[in-house]
């Protein structure tokens, strides 16, 4: 059974088979690995398996159980400081206009 999230802030590993949608992009969990922190302590990794944004192919990525933000993109197609889709260009330019309004001192 699949359950739908909306971010990646989980308390413990969710289930294989757990989906997020993000901007209708689709990120179901295919695994979960060990891993060990730089400092030495134990943690966990999320396998998630996504489609390309840019050509609709599957790719594969990590993350830890909380995460500010996720690909949208393979590797390949990767374009840092883009958004993915149109609402997110929305959001960006949103976050723009209101940090260009502020005063710095």
């Amino acid at each position: 059974m699949s359950v739908v999230v909306h971010s990646i802030r989980f308390k413990c590993p969710p289930d294989i088979g757990t989906i997020l949608m993000l901007d209708a992009q689709r990120y179901e969990v295919i695994g979960i690995e060990p891993y060990i922190r730089a400092d030495g302590s134990a943690s966990i990794l999320i396998v998630w398996q996504a489609w390309c944004a840019e050509t609709g192919h599957p790719f594969t990525l990590k993350t830890g159980l909380v995460a500010k933000g996720i690909n949208r993109r393979c590797k390949k197609h990767a374009k840092p400081g883009q958004a993915a889709t149109r609402a997110g260009a929305m959001r960006m330019r949103k976050y723009l206009r209101k940090q260009s309004g502020r005063r710095h001192v």
